[in-house]
This record gives C-alpha cells, structure tokens and sequence, in this order.
C-alpha cells in the first residue's frame, strides 16, 4: 500500500457519510408531507429540524430571477443520483487492485486536496439549508459561495494531478480514466454549475431586502433604493461574465486539462430555460411579459446554446487530433487573419523595399487625412455662438444639415455619455494623435534607422499606415452620415474605422515585436517614442469608438423614422430604449472582459506598453453613469443602465490596476511570452 493511503482512505469514508448527510438533510427539508404541497414545496418531513417551508421563505423574499419549481424537481436528484454513484465507486475503488483504484493508484486521479474538497461542498451545502431556514441570508451567501469554490478545488486538484500521466492512464487504466471523467468530473461539474448559479439568487436577495429574521412582514422590506429587479439584473450579469470569461479560459488556456467535462453547458441551458419561465412578470405577451431580467435570461439561454455546441465541436476535434498543449490553439481562430496578414505584409514589404517612395507618400496621404478628419469634427462641433451646452450649431451651415441637440431630442438614449465626456475627449484624441502623426512625418527626414517608417523592419510598416487613413476616412464618413441620421451607414462607418484601427496596431506589434529587444539596446528613445505617441494614441481613438458604436446600435435596433409623424419611434413597444441599451452595454462589458483575458494572456508580449485602453473604457462607462445620473432636462434616467455603468467603471478600474501590476511586473523580469 503506498504512503499516506490510509488517510486516503478515511478521507474516502468521510467524503461518504458528509454526502449521505446532506442527501437526507435535503431531503427532509424539501419533501412534502401531504400531496396538497405542490411545485417546489418544502414542509419539512421532521417537526422541529426546519422552521419554516422553503415555500414561506420564497413570499418573504421573492426574487424574479429564481428558476421555475421544475427545475428545482429534476436538477437536485439529478446531482444527487449521479454524485451518489461517483462516491459510491470511490468507495469501492478502495477494494479493488491499486492500479485499478483512482484514490490509491499511481498515478493518483482523486488526491487528498479533492477529498478535502468533497467534504466541504457537501457540508457548505447541508449547513447552507439550517442558515437560510433561520433566515440569515448574508451568512447562507458566505456558506453557498463556499460551497461553489469547494468544488472549483475539487475538480482543479483531480486536473492537475493526472493530467501529466494522461498519456500513460489512457494506454494501461482508460476504463478508469473514462469512469473518474464521466461520474466524477462532469458528476461534480453539475453540481459546481448549479450551486455557481443558485449563489446568485442568494446575492440579489441580499443586495435587495433587509434580514428580517422574526418579522413577520411579508415581503420582507427593501434594503434601500434597490429594486428586486435591478438586483437580479446585477446578479445575471455577474453570472453571464463567469460564463463568458469560463467559456474563454476552458477551451483555450485550461483545455488539456478539462477537455472532457462538459455537463457544465446543459447545467447553465436548464437554469437559464428555468429562470425564463419561471419569471413571475405577467403570463400573456405584453410590456410586462418582457422584463428586463427575462431578457437577460434569454441571451444568457442563447448564449448558453452556442457556447455548448461550439465546445462540443472543439472537444470532438481535439479528441481527433489529440492536441496536448490547448494555449497554442487559440491561433487557429486567428489563422485566417494570420495568412491575410502574411500575405498582405508580404506584398507591401516587397513594395516598400523597391519604392521608398510609397511609404512617404503614404505616410503624407495618411497625414493629410487626419488634419481633414480633424477639420470636420471641427466644423461640424464648433458652436456660432455662446451658451449651448455640447453645442453644434455648426460654423459651416451648408457642409452639415443638423445639430447634434436636434438628433438627441430625436432619438433619445440613455447609454450616451454626458456632454462633458465629448468635451474633453475629442481634444484629447486629435491632439495626442496630431503629435504621434506629426513625429511620423519629420522622422521621414531622419536618417533611416532613426525612423520607425523607413527603418528595416519598420515599427509602422505599409499595412499601418494604409489603415491609418482608413480609420480616419472612415470617422469622416461616420461625421457626415450620423448628420444625415443614416445611422445603419454610421454605424458601419465607425465598425470599420474601429475595426481598421485594431488591424493598424495589429501590423505595427507584429512587424516590431521580434526586434523590440534589440530595440530597446540600440534605439530605445525611438522605441518608446512610437510606443507613447503611436500606440497609446491609437489606442485612445480606437477605445472610444469601441464605446461610440454601442450607441449608434441602440439607435439602429432601437428606432425607426416615421415620414407620417416625421419623427423617430420605437420598432416596439416590448422592446425599449432601456432594453437596448443594456444589450449594447453588456455587448461592451464582454468585450472589455474578453481582451483583457486575450491582451494579458495571449497578446501580452506585442502589446504591453499600451496602457491608455482602461482608462478610457472608465471615462466612457463614469460619463454613462454621471448621465443617468443626473440627467439634462426632458430626458427621463434609467436606474438599470446606471447600475450597469457603474459597475461597469468599477470592474474596468479593478482590470486596471491588475494590467498595471503585470506590467511592472513583466517589465522587470522581461518574459518573452505571457
């Protein structure tokens, strides 16, 4: 018997008796003493054990994103019956031939950290029913959120452990290897998934009622301004973040390690399909029936849908292919790009290094462009005279046709920034750019391994600057097609500005990256020179237009013009102008939570130095917030999208002191790959 298996053993015994206790606990808790108790009843079976039916504590709190009385019916059996025959086989693993045992073999599937673990959860779990029963809903939210990390451990010590004899388990023990997958892994997967998402019904009722243990007020009463709908609408969104950044971490930074777990998926289907019915707003199809909350459950549902069908295809293909290490497969979702790139870079180098003369026409044309751009946004903003906040009472009456105050009475939104946002900055970004573009210009007449254009290899090859001037032609046609109120168009114009923008940087980090240290040693000024002014510049532009197309979205998906009544009106009535906002809003949250997962894990050694994204993703979201806020006259706050801001600054603000600690971090021990 090999060393320390005795305690495994006992471990294995206890990890059995807390899960038998909490299956009976829960059951005496939950199961009706009478066929009148109907749904989710919960008249305890044992006079004395529970205080009060689970039916009670559900009018004393109601929460709008609690999951319909089915759900509860099939999902905990279902946890229960499957965790039964994956302890029970534990269990029994322990009489069989070591090498045949997941708990006293070598390699070992179930180490003592998972065991530990095991017991924890079922336990939390157990102890979480007598807290919520008295009624002690914060302290319930410590012990379910316990519970939930209990088996995040679980399943993080069993990966790690086997996961470097994987090879040598699937040659000598796969009967084994698929058993511990199949019952333990997706088995606790289940479980984790369903206590992830029932913890966030616990937090909406903490964020939105008072503790009010032994009143017998019903509801309980409200802990502060905060509605039961905004407080579950904080809590989904936290739980669609976990999804997504889970989703990115799973199947291309942790892969080789959890490839085959995929109960997770139809776990978060069901809650969300459950959470969708069960909405308590209205039963028949009107204003009602399409709560905010019942919408977010929806993207949440459909999100949920695709997310399993592309990790189902993901793991099939890998499964095929057995690929070992999963971060390198995050570049097959970049290999198109990667060849378009090659290709194209491939072309302009061979141009450039046969005509010097394109890279300074080039970078003149791009110039020129800008100063253009600039010009109109001028023109178009310049107030004629004095006293009209964010004015734009043109200077050019006959080059634009309406104000930006007209479009704003005429389509309302309540995502867009307050007026002093735009204030500070445009300025901004044309004078940083104004500099960057400017150095580009005089180092054409520096010699040639002074300037990042004319330098071999360039730190702006051809490609960056052709995409410079696209992205400041495409802001040009966004200045006029927004004054026509063509917003399809000007929501294109300005993707695609943005969208050239990244391309832009894209080029530039690739074309640099594999020089930067001999960089940093010969030429370090001009270096950071192109890092500061370039880079970081760019990044300003492209960052604020990630945030202003959200806005021209709500427009296009919100509005329709009506040539009877000459005005803009709502496509529908189910469908507000709050509701859209929080689809672009979330859309921006993604994003932002998506590329700080890809900047600072994948892309870490192209784009380290470029620093300006967050604050501006915080200037834009506290503009939203101070705009809901205190909102200009005749226009109506949304309490939801200001949450959602809010929120969204806050967690933006946490990204970025975390990029800025990695930075110095890396900076000092100079990593060459993330």
């Amino acid at each position: 018997m090999s060393k320390g298996a005795g305690f495994r053993i006992f471990l294995t015994v206890f990890a059995l008796i807390v899960f038998l206790t909490s299956l009976v606990i829960a059951f005496l808790g939950n199961a009706p003493t009478s066929l009148s108790n109907t749904g989710n009843s919960t008249t305890s079976l044992v006079d004395g054990l529970f205080t009060q039916p689970v039916e009670g504590l559900d009018k004393k709190y109601p929460s709008d994103i609690g999951p319909a009385d089915w759900v509860f019916v099939v999902i905990w059996p279902l946890v229960y019956v499957w965790n039964l025959i994956g302890i029970v086989y534990l269990v029994v693993s322990l009489f069989l031939a070591q090498n045949k045992s997941p708990i006293l073999g070598e390699p070992v599937m179930i180490p003592i950290g998972s065991l530990i673990c095991w017991s924890l959860l079922w336990g939390l779990s157990f102890s979480w029913l007598f807290i919520y029963d008295r009624e002690l809903i914060i302290l319930g939210l410590f012990f379910i959120v316990g519970a939930a990390w209990s088996g995040y451990g679980f399943l993080a010590f069993s990966y790690r452990c086997y996961r470097k004899d994987v090879f040598y388990l699937e040659s000598h023990s796969s009967t084994m290897l698929w058993i511990v997958r199949i019952l333990i892994h997706n088995g606790m997967a289940i479980v984790t998934t369903w206590l992830t998402c029932a913890w966030k019904v616990n937090l909406a009722t903490v964020m939105a009622y008072k503790e009010s243990r032994g009143v017998d007020v019903v509801p309980a009463p409200l802990n502060g301004n905060l509605t039961v709908e905004d407080a579950g609408t904080i809590a989904l969104s936290l739980l669609l973040i976990e999804f997504v950044v889970w989703f990115i971490l799973e199947n291309f930074a942790f892969e080789s390690y959890c490839r085959y777990t995929v109960s997770i998926y139809p776990t978060l289907i069901f809650v969300f399909t459950g959470i969708f019915v069960g909405n308590p707003q209205g039963a028949e199809f009107n204003t009602q029936y399409w709560s905010q909350n019942r919408i977010v459950a929806l993207c949440g549902l459909i999100l949920a849908v695709i997310a399993f069908v592309a990790r189902t295809a993901l793991v099939v293909i890998r499964h095929r292919k057995r690929v070992t290490l999963a971060p390198s497969a995050i570049f097959h979702m970049f290999i198109l790009f990667r060849f378009l790139a090659s290709f194209i870079d491939i072309v302009v180098d061979e141009m450039g290094r046969a005509y010097t003369a394109v890279k300074i026409a080039l970078t003149i044309f791009g110039f020129l462009v800008f100063v253009t751009c600039g010009a109109f946004n001028f023109l178009a903003n310049v107030p004629a005279g004095v006293g009209r906040e964010n004015t734009t009472y043109n200077a050019a009456q006959d080059v634009f046709i309406s104000d930006t105050e007209e479009r704003s009475r005429n389509y309302p939104n309540q995502i867009s920034p307050a007026s002093w946002a735009f204030i500070i900055i445009w300025p901004l970004i044309f004078f940083w750019n104004g500099i960057g573009s400017f150095y580009l210009l005089v180092s054409l007449c520096l010699r040639r391994d002074r300037s990042p254009i004319l330098r071999t290899p360039p730190l702006v090859p051809i490609a960056s600057l052709i995409l410079w001037s696209i992205t400041w032609a495409g802001l040009i046609g966004w200045v006029f097609s927004h004054d026509r109120e063509y917003y399809g168009l000007s929501m294109a114009c300005i993707i695609v500005s943005a969208l050239s923008g990244y391309a832009c940087l894209a080029f530039s980090y690739r074309s640099y990256v594999q020089d930067k240290y001999m960089l940093e040693e010969d030429d370090a000024r001009m270096l950071w020179l192109v890092r500061i002014l370039f880079h970081n510049g760019f990044a300003i532009l492209i960052t604020w237009l990630t945030c202003a197309w959200k806005l021209e979205f709500v427009k296009v998906i919100a509005y329709v013009w009506d040539s009877a009544e000459n005005k803009a009106v709502l496509r529908s009535e189910s469908f507000t102008i709050e509701d859209s906002g929080t689809v672009a809003l979330s859309i921006l949250l993604f994003e932002i939570i998506a590329w700080f997962i890809l900047e600072n894990f994948v892309f870490e050694p192209y784009c380290r130095y470029t620093l300006t994204i967050y604050p501006v993703f915080i200037y834009a979201l506290t503009a939203i917030y101070a705009r809901n806020l205190y909102p200009p006259r005749d226009e109506e706050p949304s309490k939801r999208l200001e949450i959602i801001a809010l929120v969204g600054a806050i967690l933006t603000a946490v990204l970025f002191v975390v990029r800025v600690v990695l930075v110095v971090v890396r900076h000092r021990s100079k990593p060459r790959h993330a």
